[in-house]
């Protein structure tokens, strides 16, 4: 799987603050941001979530300049990638 490019940036753009795993307004609208921009440029299905879940931590390595190894963090990632799956889901079957 390969993110084009708006879909890359609004990624990257709720990695940038630290903060990026919490449930905090400001980093779970910069994730819904990036599930929205998804949708629009990719569909209404993840295609592979663990390549999805490998894209965010290639990202969280290159940040901080060390691979990434957190398990926590990790289930974050799955957390809101099944988030995602539930969003695009309803989206698709609304029509919206």
């Amino acid at each position: 799987m390969q993110l084009k490019p708006n879909t890359e940036k609004a990624l990257d753009a709720w990695l940038g603050p630290d903060t990026w795993h919490t449930d905090h307004p400001s980093d779970m609208n910069r994730w819904y941001a990036f599930v929205d921009q998804y949708q629009r440029e990719h569909g209404f299905t993840i295609d592979d979530e663990v390549i999805l879940r490998e894209i965010i931590e290639r990202k969280l390595t290159e940040k901080f300049g060390k691979r990434f190894d957190n398990e926590d963090l990790r289930n974050e990632i799955r957390e809101h990638i099944s988030l995602a799956w539930k969003i695009l889901d309803f989206l698709k079957h609304t029509g919206r």
